[in-house]
């Protein structure tokens, strides 16, 4: 079964606009959305990520960038990711299709994942070097 990885976009004020109860109700839509997943076997990880910090790291010229991030300017920062397993990228897309997110307005982006190569990255130790 193949791998995609699932990132939830959304504008970060968006959600200021709702009151603590009415959040909560929003967290049960996700939350209610993931156990069904889970139950499906369909969900290999999934977090919200913290609505501060982040790193933004860039090499121009030999030499790293690193700045603060996801910007207050930012109107579209990546706020959610899944590892989700299904049989096609329009499975996933079915997978997808009832999740709050996108009821909210939101965008979904979904990619799949490379398989490794026959032999390496399934399990098996890295053959040890001679010294």
């Amino acid at each position: 079964m193949a791998k995609f990885m699932v990132l939830l976009t959304d504008d970060p004020c968006y959600w200021a606009q709702f009151g603590p109860e009415e959040m909560q109700g929003v967290i049960k839509q996700y939350v209610a959305w993931g156990m069904k997943m889970h139950a499906a076997k369909r969900i290999k990880v999934g977090h919200k990520l913290a609505d501060e910090g982040g790193k933004r790291m860039t090499m121009a010229k030999g030499k790293l960038k690193v700045s603060d991030g996801p910007f207050a300017e930012s109107h579209e920062v990546v706020g959610g990711f899944y590892l989700l397993e299904a049989d096609s990228y329009d499975h996933c897309v079915k997978l997808l299709a009832d999740h709050p997110h996108l009821a909210h307005g939101h965008r979904i982006d979904v990619r799949a994942v490379d398989a490794p190569p026959r032999g390496r990255g399934r399990g098996k130790k890295p053959a040890k070097r001679k010294a």
